[in-house]
């Protein structure tokens, strides 16, 4: 049996820190936490489940306080976890399993890492597969004072173990402009910018509502020629340009997809809905049945929305046919959506007036 090693760092999370040191204690062989300028109880909260306990003087680095963490780890495999990481029972259990069958031939193995399940937010629910475990003896180091990765090399054997889910799941949040404040603070230095960093850039810029900046960030991978970090960032160019009104724009831009990648779940959503907006009904139920076909693939190692692929399909397959009087088909689209997300408000309100709709059909 191999043995692992957590590492976290922390910054007053005393609400949510024993809810994943709990689990985490199940099959950590030790727990190390560094803590970065906690003003609350987070430490007195950590003592409970370890004594490796260090203090870090904070610098707007997120990868220096990671590699500060991961040089005190001593066993077989160091795992990375965040405060408001949440591990579910049946997870532990197959982490232990995974320890039980794990060999010195496996340098890293990823799960599964995705957001709590938000129903009435679709921007939200994004899971992918994230590097968690490595093997020490790699003496790895992370990279990037934000979105912090450990580079995967070509000769890691990676495991994957989708099977096994880590949830991002936050209570509060204690700085809401943290990120986009050091990537701005990164550009405004000069330091150059990766793809990888353009990515996140792009992404923070949109969360900021920077929407042209975004635009701009979304281009500038866009004429690097990586077309799966393209696929990763088009979302937030997307998003802006609908949360301004720019309907016509972001179609062009999902059009514009069509000619680089092939289209994932989300882009055949989004060109349905965008069909489905102009009433083109054809295209827009040819675009969200494709939608729903699309299978995920999380092995990709992008980031994937699971609304995209079956919720928002059916809910606008719905309203498609509401519009051309099929109620039937409509309330069945709908009662498709609603399996998924039951307490959505758009899906609920849509299944009562739908339900009204047929009566009244009937009646007649």
């Amino acid at each position: 049996m191999e043995s692992i090693s957590l590492c976290m760092i922390v910054r007053d999370e005393e609400a949510v820190l024993a809810r994943s040191l709990e689990s985490a204690s199940v099959f950590a062989d030790e727990l190390i936490i560094v803590d970065t300028g906690s003003a609350d109880g987070t430490k007195e909260i950590a003592a409970r489940y370890t004594n490796q306990i260090y203090d870090y003087k904070w610098h707007d680095d997120f990868a220096a306080a990671r590699n500060y963490a991961y040089s005190f780890a001593k066993y077989d495999y160091i795992m990375w976890l965040d405060a408001d990481d949440v591990i579910d029972t049946q997870a532990v259990r197959d982490i232990l399993l995974l320890k039980e069958n794990l060999t010195d031939e496996t340098d890293v193995v990823s799960f599964l890492y995705g957001s709590q399940p938000e129903e009435q937010f679709m921007r939200g629910n994004d899971f992918l597969m994230r590097d968690r475990l490595i093997k020490r003896s790699l003496n790895a180091k992370w990279l990037y004072p934000v979105h912090e990765s450990i580079p995967m090399l070509p000769e890691y054997k990676i495991m994957n173990a989708a099977h096994i889910v880590v949830r991002h799941h936050k209570e509060k949040i204690n700085d809401k402009r943290r990120n986009i404040r050091i990537m701005d603070k990164m550009a405004e230095s000069g330091a150059k910018f990766d793809v990888n960093n353009r990515y996140y850039y792009c992404r923070e810029l949109y969360f900021d509502k920077r929407y042209e900046e975004s635009l701009n960030e979304y281009n500038n991978i866009k004429e690097s020629g990586h077309a799966a970090l393209m696929l990763d960032a088009l979302p937030y160019a997307i998003w802006g340009l609908k949360d301004q009104k720019r309907y016509e724009d972001a179609l062009r831009l999902l059009l514009d997809v069509l000619e680089f990648a092939v289209p994932d779940e989300l882009v055949c959503c989004e060109l349905g809905g965008s069909f489905l907006r102009e009433r083109r009904y054809d295209q827009a139920k040819y675009w969200l049945e494709q939608a729903r076909k699309t299978k995920i693939d999380y092995e990709d190692y992008r980031p994937h929305f699971f609304a995209y692929s079956e919720f928002l399909p059916c809910l606008q397959l719905g309203v498609m046919y509401a519009r051309l009087g099929e109620w039937k088909e409509a309330y069945r689209y709908n009662k498709r959506a609603c399996g998924i997300f039951p307490n959505n408000i758009a899906a609920a309100m849509n299944r009562k007036y739908y339900s009204d709709c047929i009566r009244r059909y009937i009646q007649k």
